[in-house]
């Protein structure tokens, strides 16, 4: 052959008797034959080569057949062909005793291989050392099947941080293609693959695997053997068909790979797989996966993909996303037969573009033989997109508990969704959740939690908010017991046929504590609070029904046996609802509502004589707008379902309430299939609707705390302004306070108020007028208090903002008597956050309009050179103008907040230098109306009210300018008891001009 690279000084000879074959990876003796050898020894362990048939031939960029390191090697080759009867290999640097770092082998132009065997392409090839850092680039097509790619393999060590590149436009077919690989330990080395690389934007064949790390041996004698943080990526002009491993350990762990497919796969697809050959248990946690292009079936073999996989260890907190289409099974973690390790808090996500065309599962431990794991903490979150098999929280032959499923936004599932399913064995599937609001179907069953074996499914939850279920709903369903789970559905959500709250399949297993929630929607079967198959109990179920619910087709069980007790403490309530059902069974009590519309009255139409008996009826909520005199009917029934043993509780006919309204009722007598009240008396004294009056109050508070700090500090700043500037001068304020105002019960309010404007002064016979404009600007941030008539606590939160403007005068005589007046005009906002009722707020927010006045007549004495007393009485008066607004679907009408206070006090100030005052003062406060009036529903409420007394205290501080300074600061502080306790500061700049 014609060299035609220049590499005339390349080393070439040919080795007689013995060749050098593949062996699983490395070189071997074999038959007698010829075979070219080419290495870059002698031109700095670099070989070129193109435009060639190399026939029966080896290269090396370095090749070193002692212990000395290849390092930097670097073999390219363009437009080459392998032929011969002997297998080729090509290695960027080789090894025998030391290691093969920083080598690369580069093809491009096109490399076709019709020579026999495995052909070897690999970066660095370590036979007794590490192999990290070499690199395989391929620009064009590979052609030929067996050939086998390395970005790095070591036989006794570590081979990491490699990688492989497949370029767009190239097609490759191989045997196998690993980033790295390493196949064994040394005394002193670890078999580890770690932070391994494979890129392809190509087209990819394999018949085996394509690998990111992998470690082919490893025995337990050594610790730290690993296939972790690998990466393998398909870009989006990348296909590969053949399985694919991010890593993948047989000894050992194989943790935080990560895969990344936007192109097409056809095969198996793992971030990380542990298969423990020596049973030392190694794990496959912390993988991702993520699917943003498409995974089809393989033609044979498992056709799964998994974020991480072990034979024997655990697969934990792996992670797959899915954005795609992937047309086989998914899971986000999974652990084999034998092994005792567990599938947990693995995570699923599928976004509205994203498509599986099998089953989905969060976490499957699949432990048989006694040894059993468990599939506990996995979630999968399905925002759209549609998965055509069921979905699986955590499934496993352990215990599969505390799992999330939520699917949301427009999709579809194919078959059943299970929050947990214990498959087998004694395994139980409690704590579980699943979350449904879709605007598609579920096309089977939903389980909270499912114990197939003979364990317990306690705890689960159930909330379906929209959408259509086609089957049954069971909260939790076990042969053990399924006690204390919860449905609850709401929305648009309807299901097609019966719902459990729990079911207990067999045995002596109970159906107890479980809750059923129905706010809305549609059912067409039956609701059972929990059921049992067996002997079990099925007592002190509790089911909810409110809202426009559809249960004409339902008979309503508050429990279900088949020989034990299934009627001891199980309850149905109706609240604020009614609507026809066919039967009511197995219930201790019946929670009715006082319904306005009499033609919604709760209606059985289909019972069964007795039914009721020994059963009692409570009165649990009342609409609004009941009249006094009023006839309302609690339930109806077919004939004999009422007996003589029915009963009314009579303690629940006084001050039964709603949102705002408190009611007392007298029960029918001599009524027959039938039970009714007649309304007695009604009243809007709940703490529901004294929450609301209080919130008008905290609005009129704000506004006299911006009286209050005008005249206690603004007066006195433009009087000292003015003493120092005169004509016409400016002055700014701002000040805070925290208040506790006593109502009936209470409101507490943070407030913080400015005033800015400019005044003047005119000198007169006698004395000095100082009159001014201002604009004002308040905030309070306040909470409510009351206490409802069980003695449950109601509060609510609100902001209140007011901004307006105003004009003082004041006149000082030369005796030292003084008056004082101004006039204030604006509008404030109230935005009442509310309170909880029955899951909404009850809040509003408003607009108002506020005036005011002050006056005031005080007397100045100099009681020393430094010293002077104030003595003085004010009164104030502030109005806030009334608004109407709905809450909670109930119209509030509330009267105009009038406020009217006298104050009489005195302040002392003493000057102790020539620009420093000190002030302190006390006063008596008298508040004469300050009350709230509002109707709630036409209903009027017993006002709060901040009519009263309260003391106030004062102490300040403040710098007059000194020559020619423009500024003014005074620092004040009051501290109020009584009526209203609190205190406020403030600090008072003003700027004079």
């Amino acid at each position: 052959m014609k060299n035609k690279c220049g590499l005339e000084n390349a080393v070439a000879y040919t080795l007689l008797v013995m060749t050098l074959v593949y062996a699983g990876g490395g070189m071997s003796a074999a038959d007698a034959a010829n075979v070219n050898e080419i290495t870059g020894n002698g031109t700095g362990g670099t070989i070129i080569r193109e435009n060639q048939t190399l026939s029966d031939t080896h290269l090396f960029g370095w090749k070193h057949d002692d212990n000395t390191a290849a390092t930097g090697g670097s073999v390219t080759l363009n437009n080459i062909e392998f032929t011969g009867s002997n297998a080729s290999w090509v290695y960027g640097g080789y090894s025998a005793g030391g290691a093969a770092t920083g080598n690369s082998v580069t093809m491009t132009g096109g490399i076709t291989i019709t020579s026999p065997g495995n052909t070897i392409v690999c970066g660095g090839y370590a036979k007794a050392g590490t192999a990290n850092g070499n690199e395989v680039e391929i620009k064009s097509n590979v052609t030929g099947d067996n050939h086998l790619i390395y970005g790095g393999l070591a036989d006794k060590g570590e081979a990491s941080q490699n990688k492989i590149t497949i370029d767009n436009g190239a097609a490759v077919n191989a045997y196998a293609i690993y980033g790295g690989t390493s196949r064994g330990s040394t005394a002193d080395i670890v078999s580890q693959a770690n932070q391994n690389q494979v890129i392809i934007s190509g087209t990819v064949a394999v018949e085996r695997n394509l690998i990111g790390g992998y470690v082919a041996n490893g025995p337990t004698s050594k610790s730290g053997v690993t296939a972790n943080s690998n990466k393998v990526e398909v870009t989006a002009t990348g296909s590969v068909t053949g399985d694919i491993r991010g890593g993948m350990s047989m000894y050992g762990s194989a943790d935080s790979n990560t895969v990344n497919v936007a192109g097409t796969i056809t095969g198996t697809l793992y971030g990380g797989y542990s298969n423990n050959l020596d049973g030392s248990g190694g794990n496959a946690n912390n993988n991702k996966v993520t699917v943003s292009g498409t995974v089809n079936s393989p033609a044979s073999g498992e056709k799964n993909i998994i974020g991480g996989y072990s034979l024997m260890g655990s697969a934990l907190r792996n992670e797959l996303e899915i954005t795609g289409t992937v047309n086989i099974d998914t899971y986000g973690g999974k652990t084999g037969i034998y092994s005792s390790g567990d599938a947990s808090e693995n995570t699923i996500s599928i976004n509205s573009s994203g498509t599986v065309n099998g089953s989905v599962y969060g976490g499957h431990a699949q432990g048989t033989n006694g040894s059993f794991g468990d599939a506990n903490g996995n979630k999968i979150i399905v925002s759209g997109g549609s998965i055509s098999g069921s979905v699986f929280g955590g499934a496993a032959n352990g215990s599969a508990d505390n799992n999330t499923v939520q699917i949301k936004g427009s999709g579809s599932i194919g078959n059943s969704v299970y929050g947990g399913w214990a498959i087998s064995g004694t395994g139980s599937a409690s704590g579980n959740t699943v979350e449904l609001d879709i605007d598609q179907t579920v096309s089977g069953s939903v389980y909270g939690g499912y114990a197939q074996g003979t364990g317990d499914a306690n705890g689960n939850k159930i909330i379906v908010s929209s959408g259509s279920i086609s089957d049954y709903v069971f909260g939790g369903a076990g042969n053990g017991s399924a006690d204390n789970n919860t449905v609850q559905i709401k929305g648009s959500g309807s299901i097609g046929n019966s719902v459990y709250g729990g079911w207990a399949i067999s045995g002596t297993g109970s159906a107890s504590g479980n809750k059923i929630i129905v706010s809305s929607g549609s059912i067409s079967g039956n609701i059972y609070g929990g059921s049992t198959a067996g002997s079990g109990t099925a007592n002190n179920n509790s089911i909810t029904i409110s809202g426009a619910t559809d249960l004409s087709n339902s008979a309503i069980y508050g429990g279900f046996s088949n020989s034990g007790n299934m009627k001891t403490g199980n309850t149905v309530n109706f609240k604020n609802t009614g609507g026809s059902v066919k039967a009511i069974k197995n219930i201790d009590v019946l929670g009715v509502s006082a319904l306005a519309n009499n033609s919604n009255v709760l209606t059985i139409t289909n019972g069964a004589a007795g039914d009721l008996a020994d059963t009692t009826v409570k009165l649990v909520a009342s609409d609004s707008g009941l009249q006094v005199g009023q006839q309302i009917t609690l339930v109806q029934a077919n004939s004999g379902v009422i007996t003589n043993t029915t009963s009314l509780d009579q303690a629940t006919l006084k001050k039964s309430s709603n949102a705002f309204i408190s009611y007392d009722f007298e029960e029918v007598t001599g009524l027959s299939d039938t039970i009714a009240v007649i309304v007695a008396g009604k009243e809007a004294d709940t703490a529901n609707a004294r929450a609301l009056a209080e919130s008008r109050v905290a609005g009129v508070s704000l506004l006299n705390q911006g009286a209050d700090m005008l005249v206690n500090q603004g007066l006195g700043a433009v009087k000292a302004n003015a003493a120092d500037f005169g004509a016409v001068y400016g002055f700014a304020m701002m000040g805070g306070s925290t208040s506790h105002y006593n109502t009936g019960s209470f409101v507490k309010a943070n407030t913080y108020n400015i005033i800015a404007g400019v005044a003047k002064k005119t000198p007169v016979k006698n004395g000095d007028w100082h009159t001014g404009i201002y604009f004002e600007n308040g905030h309070s941030n306040y909470n409510t208090h009351n206490e409802d008539t069980d003695g449950a606590a109601v509060r609510g939160d609100g902001d209140a903002t007011y901004n307006g403007g105003g004009i003082i005068a004041r006149f000082d005589s030369d005796s030292g008597i003084y008056g004082e007046a101004g006039l204030r005009a604006g509008s404030i906002k109230n935005k009442f956050g509310g309170f909880s009722y029955n899951g909404a707020a009850g809040g509003y927010e408003d607009k108002s309009t506020y005036y005011g006045a002050h006056v005031g007549l005080g007397k100045m004495i100099e009681v020393n050179k430094n010293t002077s007393l104030d003595v003085y009485g004010r009164y104030f008066y502030a109005h806030q103008a009334g608004s109407d607004f709905e809450v909670l679907g109930d119209e509030v009408t509330t009267a105009s907040v009038s406020s009217e206070r006298l104050q009489l006090g005195c302040r002392v100030t003493r000057q102790t230098a020539p620009h420093v005052s000190y002030y302190g003062g006390a006063a008596w406060e008298y508040e004469f109306d300050g009350a709230a009036d509002m109707a709630v529903a036409g209903v009027g409420l017993a006002a709060p009210t901040l009519k009263g007394s309260s003391g106030i205290i004062e102490l300040g501080v403040r710098l007059e300018p000194v020559k020619d300074s423009r500024i003014t600061l005074d620092l004040g502080a009051q501290g109020y008891f009584g009526k209203r306790r609190g205190f406020s500061g403030g600090l008072q700049v003003n700027y004079s001009f």
